[in-house]
């Protein structure tokens, strides 16, 4: 059953006790929340218009050595992250909400009104900033193998090249490698403009239905498990995320953005790219960061 977030009296402070900030909402804010990781209660620590989310945790587990080693055991870390994004979208439903990184621990309550004070104005700022948004990744995966053929189709230059190579006299093996070898070249050059020339095209093309754009480096996954990776982000087998966008959406413009990603891939997909959105997210991408004193 989910508990009304409390105050900080109900775990005392002591050494062996950290307070794990999992978001930073409006002084405010009332929100039904599920117990938070290890099973303890959610609280909120108010200071002037804005709160915290946090609650009491075990240093036995998330002091800096422990949690060093809790972090290499998997399903440890995905237990772990599914109960701190459950707190965050619980709250985010029903309020601005700043995420807060995984793992942000604090001492003591008074740490965390202390940090709270110190970035008051930031916290503000961004919280109104946030107000009646959300987050939304877009990822572009290119299918390089429909690219190529796409681009041996319609490329006037690798269809010359081509056309020489077809009247190419069968005794001269080393002018058809030759053209084989410049074919190969002008192809991959093409590739690479036209990948380049769509990340831009897609970016160009979403920037003016949202508010702020952030252009993360895409996902570089390699050996096992890189294919189950893919298409857990939305890809396919045969495709290699080369964009990855986070952005900020007005919730009134969240569908047409929607529309307009589909009517982008209609017209991009049979050139080997196209374009997955996921959402809505915590605006872990658009909010500000502070580091924790437990570590």
């Amino acid at each position: 059953m989910a508990n009304k977030a409390g105050t900080p009296g109900t775990c005392a402070a002591t050494d062996d006790v950290g307070w794990y900030v999992y978001a930073i909402v409006p002084r405010g804010a009332e929100v039904a929340v599920t117990a938070g990781i290890g099973g303890s209660p959610t609280v909120f620590i108010s200071e002037g218009p804005i709160r915290a989310v946090a609650a009491p945790v075990s240093l036995a587990v998330f002091d800096s050595e422990p949690l060093r080693r809790h972090m290499e055991d998997p399903s440890w870390l995905e237990e772990a992250v599914r109960q701190h994004e459950a707190i965050v979208e619980a709250v985010m439903a029903a309020h601005p909400v700043l995420p807060m990184r995984f793992c942000t621990i604090f001492r003591a309550p008074e740490a965390v009104r202390s940090m709270l004070r110190e970035h008051a104005i930031q916290f503000c700022e961004a919280l109104e900033f946030v107000k009646d948004k959300e987050e939304w990744g877009i990822k572009g995966f290119a299918d390089r193998g429909s690219l190529r053929r796409a681009i041996l189709r319609e490329d006037p230059e690798v269809r010359d090249i081509a056309e020489q190579m077809s009247k190419s006299a069968p005794g001269s093996p080393g002018r058809t490698y030759l053209l084989k070898r410049r074919q190969e070249e002008v192809v991959e050059q093409r590739r690479l403009e036209r990948e380049a020339e769509l990340i831009r095209a897609t970016a160009t093309a979403l920037q003016d239905s949202v508010v702020q754009l952030a252009n993360l480096p895409p996902l570089q996954i390699q050996g096992a498990g890189a294919e189950s990776v893919v298409c857990s982000s939305g890809g396919r087998p045969e495709e290699k995320m080369v964009l990855n966008l986070a952005c900020l959406v007005l919730r009134e413009a969240v569908q047409p953005l929607l529309a307009e990603i589909q009517r982008w891939n209609e017209t991009a997909e049979d050139q080997g790219f196209r374009l997955v959105a996921s959402g809505p997210w915590p605006s872990y991408n658009f909010s500000p960061r502070f580091g924790n004193d437990a570590g």
